[in-house]
Parts: structure tokens; sequence; C-alpha cells
């Protein structure tokens, strides 16, 4: 457990070859838990590998709401120019009306794909 007046973590081996960064290993000064491993080793194709998996998850994950999002704000513009009523609530809330219900639909996938994501990075780190 952490606490303020416990000293930090050290870090050790933050130099690869050549003077390049390699492998981070972080050990704490705590005791080992049972099935915690004392120290993870991270190294820059791992991280990068999660950040980019992690943004293009978050893409993934967004493009559908913003997408419907932009339909109907195109819609509405186009039948706001027609009408000659250019009045801002009448976009935002039927833009808001679709995006809860797509969020609705949609929440059980976003879920899986963000509860495979967590999995895997896990996976990944454990190796």
């Amino acid at each position: 457990m952490w606490s303020p007046l416990a000293p930090a973590p050290s870090v050790v081996d933050v130099s690869g070859p050549a003077g390049h960064l390699g492998v981070i290993r972080v050990r704490s000064n705590e005791p080992a838990q049972a099935g915690v491993c004392p120290g993870v080793a991270v190294n820059n194709d791992i991280a990068l590998g999660l950040v980019s998996d992690l943004l293009k998850l978050g893409l993934v994950l967004c493009a559908p709401l913003l997408a419907v999002i932009l339909i109907i704000g195109l819609l509405i513009s186009v039948l706001q120019v027609v009408t000659q009523v250019q009045d801002p609530s009448i976009a935002f809330v039927p833009k808001l009306v679709m995006f809860v219900v797509v969020l609705v639909l949609l929440a059980p996938w976003m879920l899986g794909k963000l509860t495979l994501y967590g999995t895997a990075m896990f996976a990944r780190l454990a190796q």
C-alpha cells in the first residue's frame, strides 16, 4: 500500500546498448505480495505499442458517435437553410438525442472492445 511517507520506488537499469534508453525495471521498496511481480520490464517497443493501440481504440470507439452527430448536423443544417430558421437549439437537441440513442445501442460493443484491450494490455505486460 502506498504511503506519502514511504520511500519512492527505485528505478534501475535505464540504460540500454550504446547509452540509449532500453529496459526500464521498476522495483518497489515494499515486500512482494503473492502473485505480484516485484519488477516489471517495459521497453520502448512495448510502451509505444500500448500507446498506439490505445489511440487506435479511442478512434474506433469515437468514430460511430461522431459520424452520427456529423450526419444529423448536416441534415439539420440543410433543413435550416431551406426553411431559413437559424436557431441553434434546433440543431443541438436532435444531435443530443441521437448521441444518447447511439451510445445506448453501442455501449455493449464499446465495453467489449475496452475489456478486450485491457486484458490484452495486461497479458502483454506479463510477458
